[in-house]
């Protein structure tokens, strides 16, 4: 099982960093990412904290994960197949928890507390 951390460090408070996204189905099935900063951007380029370039449905910047007060935040960025949550797309910000699934192309993640 892969494990890579994010790689933009941002100024942070006292987050709990304990936060993953596990990688449940595609084509890195079994991967984990940390999530270590504010602002956690997901997709097929390069430049994204969190890249997965094997997902041909994925964007190039799909969607982020923002924490802002206390909370985590899962927003879709204009992707071409759009974020889903329980097989719904997501049309704006919404508040995601531990245990959240959702999905982008053929990929479907868990944001994870290791912490619990």
């Amino acid at each position: 099982m892969e494990t890579r951390s994010s790689s933009k460090e941002k100024g942070n408070k006292e987050l709990n960093r304990a936060i993953k996204l596990e990688v449940l189905s595609g084509p890195m099935d079994g991967s984990e990412f940390s999530i270590q900063q504010d602002i956690t951007t997901i997709g097929r380029g390069e430049k994204n904290d969190i890249t997965l370039p094997f997902d041909r449905l994925i964007s190039g910047y799909h969607s982020k994960i923002t924490f802002e007060n206390d909370y985590y935040w899962l927003e879709d960025a204009g992707s071409r197949n759009g974020t889903y949550i329980e097989g719904e797309k997501i049309n704006s910000r919404v508040k995601i928890a531990s245990e959240t699934i959702f999905k982008l192309g053929k990929t479907e993640m868990r944001l994870i507390n290791s912490a619990d």
